[in-house]
């Protein structure tokens, strides 16, 4: 999951509207992004794993109040994808049967910046987990185009 917001949400939400009373347990996965460049010293390290965590505890807050279990792991590191991939192959040997979802925003107008900025995360890590044999479903978040007002 990325930070607190409109993806995760709605793809809590998705999970539930799609697969009713069928889901009852949910480890929520995040990795706080570590830019070299951006992070100069171990006080913004420790900055970013607590905004992680706090994220974190507020899906798990948000999933019981729906009526689901919920915990949740976290990781910092350079690469996203990698770091993704590892937590999910750690979470199939602490449970049965795990599946992975992932919200792909989906623009109803795309454009090149769009394309750029929502990269294909999902897609990236779904080929991996899935050649690990862990079934990973997208689930399509919309993002509506605003309409202009004169």
């Amino acid at each position: 999951m990325e930070n607190f917001g409109g993806l995760g949400i709605h793809t809590i939400l998705s999970i539930q509207r799609m697969f009713p009373r069928h889901f009852k347990n949910f480890v929520f996965c995040s990795v706080g992004l570590v830019d070299s460049a951006q992070f100069k010293g171990v006080g913004e390290i420790d900055a970013l794993r607590e905004k992680v965590r706090r994220d974190l505890e507020q899906f798990v807050c948000m999933a019981e109040q729906m009526g689901v279990y919920a915990e949740y792991r976290l990781a910092l590191g350079t690469d996203l994808i990698e770091e993704l991939e590892g937590m999910c192959l750690d979470l199939i040997k602490e449970f049965r049967r795990p599946v992975v979802f992932a919200g792909q925003l989906v623009f109803q107008r795309e454009n090149l910046f769009t394309r750029t900025l929502h990269h294909e995360t999902a897609f990236a890590i779904q080929r991996r987990l899935q050649f690990q044999g862990i079934q990973v479903i997208i689930l399509p978040i919309r993002v509506w185009e605003r309409r202009r007002t004169a």
